[in-house]
């Protein structure tokens, strides 16, 4: 009785796959010749096809191996399309639940050996399974801004402190100030009074947090000129759209008598870095999160004075684009590339030339990722829902992809080695392919590289791809 065909298996010659274990293999041979019917001969079956050993190598623990470092489990080199199951040990003992790619060290694992067990399987192969080198954890290190000394600190007058929060928090926080450079006796809490004998001299504080596993952190804010109070000190105002990609001001108000000012903005409390002027441009990586400016003070004679804003939230990007038609240009759309959740839907969209000749597109379905280009003329979309500027650091990049969507890589999907079980729908086929440019070129130039596959696979992106496309594969990260 014949068994079932092997798709795209018509050569001479054939090599069993991981799906061919445990069955026997047939070839139908079939003669023609003029003026005789075709003759279709079949062999007699094989032996049984065997399973094949999976190739394995021993795993490695990626990160910094200390306290509170999130660490990962790469796979390094085995057969393509293995899926894997993972164990972390601390000195040789499965950790309760730590069965993720990653894991993050415990105070209660500090000097200890941490390993990790990585267990791979594939149809069609015998399993196996590594454990990588052992290494010791160490002590876990606080990343703590720099406090600050709120209040005008004239001679007499009361300051507190003001120190972004730690990351991770720590479980004891203590204070120290400071005058001159040298410890106050007895000034350990959140306030220092000024003695009013104090003039010219420079006022700081530090912060130092403590826990268990951690090394204690201490930093010391900069130190401010004790001296005679501002007649004014106005409370400074931002002003402007606050939304991702927007520009903020500040409006540090009226100083009596006239200071010299600095600005420094903040970002949930923490420093941004290099933004120390009177305007600011609100990167990606803030959404979601309560902007501030501390605006500090100076003249000759007078108390180094710092004085905050109110917070203010952050929102997604002003440039949108419902479904329809829409110009591209500084008077409508502008520019640049966009990013669309379609879900289910199978979103169509396409750049379009003044003479409405198409210069580009593409359709699927889930996260979707276009760019329209100056030399355009107009852009159109239908069943991809709004479409949202994307600015770097927007999310969290991934390290799993759905069966379907268009990625963003090292920004929306880590960079690495990824692996796929095979398409989600049985006898189907999925596509995959690493993208240069989201521009739907119908030449594809547009791409690196693309695939179809029908069985468990492992690809490795590209450092030429800036993005990454699956229609009717999960992958996830293994290396």
């Amino acid at each position: 009785m014949p068994g079932t065909m092997i798709s795209g298996a018509t050569g001479s010659t054939y090599t069993p796959t991981g799906r061919d274990a445990g069955t026997v293999l047939t070839v139908t041979v079939t003669g023609t010749a003029d003026g005789y019917l075709p003759a279709p001969v079949t062999s007699a079956p094989t032996a049984v096809v065997q399973k094949t050993a999976i190739k394995a190598t021993n795993p490695s623990i990626s990160g910094t191996v200390r306290v509170g470092s999130s660490l990962r489990a790469l796979s390094n080199s085995w057969t393509s399309g293995t899926r894997f199951t993972y164990q972390w040990k601390v000195n040789g003992a499965a950790i309760s639940g730590a069965t993720a790619f990653t894991f993050t060290p415990r105070p209660s694992d500090r000097g200890k050996k941490l390993t990790v067990t990585v267990t791979g399987t594939r149809r069609g192969y015998d399993g196996a399974t590594r454990t990588s080198a052992a290494k010791t954890v160490g002590y876990g290190v606080y990343t703590q801004g720099r406090p600050r000394v709120v209040g005008s600190p004239a001679p007499g007058a009361t300051v507190k402190i003001v120190a972004p929060p730690s990351l991770p928090s720590a479980a004891t926080t203590t204070y120290r100030w400071m005058v001159d450079g040298r410890a106050i006796s007895g000034a350990t809490k959140s306030s220092y009074r000024i003695p009013s004998s104090w003039k010219g001299r420079a006022i700081s504080v530090s912060v130092t947090r403590k826990g268990t596993g951690y090394t204690t952190k201490t930093v010391a804010s900069t130190g401010r000129t004790i001296g005679a109070r501002f007649t004014s000190i106005p409370k400074p105002k931002i002003t402007g759209i606050t939304r991702v990609g927007s520009t903020l001001r500040v409006n540090p108000g009226t100083w009596r008598p006239g200071a010299y000012r600095t600005y420094q903005w903040y970002s949930n409390g923490r420093p941004i870095a290099g933004a120390t002027g009177t305007t600011y441009k609100i990167a990606g990586a803030h959404l979601g999160k309560k902007i501030t400016v501390v605006v500090t003070g100076r003249a000759s004679g007078r108390a180094t004075t710092d004085t905050s804003s109110d917070a203010v939230t952050v929102y997604r990007p002003y440039d949108t684009m419902p479904a329809g038609w829409w110009y591209v240009g500084a008077d409508s759309v502008p520019a640049a590339t966009y990013v669309a959740q379609a879900g289910s839907n199978d979103c169509i969209w396409e750049r379009v030339s003044a003479a409405e000749n198409v210069l580009g597109g593409d359709i699927g379905s889930g996260q979707r990722i276009a760019t329209a280009k100056s030399t355009d003329d107009s852009f159109r979309s239908v069943d991809c829902g709004t479409w949202v500027r994307h600015y770097p650091g927007m999310v969290t990049p991934r390290t799993t992809v759905p069966a379907d969507g268009v990625y963003i890589l090292g920004d929306q999907l880590e960079r690495g080695t990824y692996v796929t079980s095979g398409p989600v729908a049985a006898g189907e086929m999925c596509y995959y392919a690493f993208i240069k440019e989201f521009t739907g070129l119908e030449s594809r130039a547009h791409l690196v590289s693309q695939r179809m596959v029908d069985e468990p696979t492992t690809i490795t992106m590209p450092s030429t791809a800036k993005g990454f496309e699956t229609g009717g594969c999960r992958w996830y990260r293994v290396s």
